[in-house]
């Protein structure tokens, strides 16, 4: 819950803080992290079941307001 770990299909992996995000919104199998920078992070959603997909909304709204 203090991070977010992610790994892409070309190999890279972040671990970052909820600190340098600003807000975070959810599209259709999306949910998009927006930097403080004004830049953006796309998180895909397809391959969460929906108890996963609750579980990161919970942890998401505890830490960042939605939008």
């Amino acid at each position: 819950p203090n991070f977010i770990f992610t790994h892409n299909s070309a190999g890279t992996t972040s671990k970052t803080g909820w600190n340098v995000y600003d807000y975070w919104c959810e599209g259709k199998n999306v949910i998009v992290l927006m930097f403080l920078s004004g830049s953006y992070s796309i998180l895909s959603l397809a391959g969460l079941s929906e108890l996963q997909r609750g579980e990161l909304r919970g942890i998401l709204s505890a830490s960042l307001q939605k939008r």
